[in-house]
């Protein structure tokens, strides 16, 4: 069976100067997931933005 993803980005469309700023936002929301999933929190609908 396979294994879905708990990983959550905020829905809309993004425009970043650069690279760096959309990595980091990407990070951010990449750890919020984490600690997410850690919690129990898969299924949260939370905005993250």
């Amino acid at each position: 069976m396979a294994k879905h993803s708990c990983f959550r980005a905020p829905k809309g469309i993004f425009r970043y100067r650069n690279h760096e700023e959309a990595n980091r936002d990407w990070e951010k929301w990449e750890l919020e997931s984490i600690k997410a999933a850690k919690n129990g929190n898969v299924h949260t609908t939370r905005n993250l933005g």
